[in-house]
């Protein structure tokens, strides 16, 4: 009978320490796909800020990659900030801020395209692209970096 109960108790501690450590696995393994699940949201806002035909460069049908009018970009910025066009652009960016800023020839061009920033966020997660900024008053080129941020839980 001691045997039997001995037999058991080492049973009970060994499918203890196992479900502790397959739990263990799972939730390490969980955080891992959140934290990729996080990136590849904050990749695909990026994305969609990039080919928003609302702010590209066409000449004469003929669209630039990574290229933003700075005219439609000033625009836009300004008519983002109201609350209405923030809830409509909410299902492409969700809870990101989106920044446009010039590097080069100057510095002092930044437009903030979207912003929506949750009560309570874990981490924040920063995308950085090069970008081309087309001036059509005075035919030029510039060169920006577009600002995706992203807040996951």
């Amino acid at each position: 009978m001691f045997e039997t109960i001995g037999v058991l108790v080492v049973f009970f501690f060994l499918l203890v320490g196992g479900t502790t450590f397959y739990f263990k696995i799972q939730e390490s393994a969980m955080q891992k796909e959140l934290v990729r699940q996080a990136q590849l949201r904050s990749l695909q806002a990026a994305q969609r800020a990039m080919f928003l035909p609302e702010l590209d460069c066409s000449f004469v049908s003929i669209q630039r990659e990574n290229c933003f009018d700075r005219l439609k970009l000033k625009a836009f910025g300004s008519v983002s900030q109201s609350p209405k066009t923030a809830q409509s652009y909410f299902g492409q960016f969700g809870f990101a801020t989106v920044i446009v800023r010039e590097a080069y020839p100057s510095t002092d061009f930044i437009v903030t395209i979207y912003t929506s920033i949750p009560d309570e966020y874990g981490k924040v997660l920063l995308t950085q692209t090069p970008v081309l900024l087309y001036d059509p008053v005075t035919k030029d080129f510039g060169f920006g970096v577009m600002e995706v941020t992203t807040y996951a839980e």
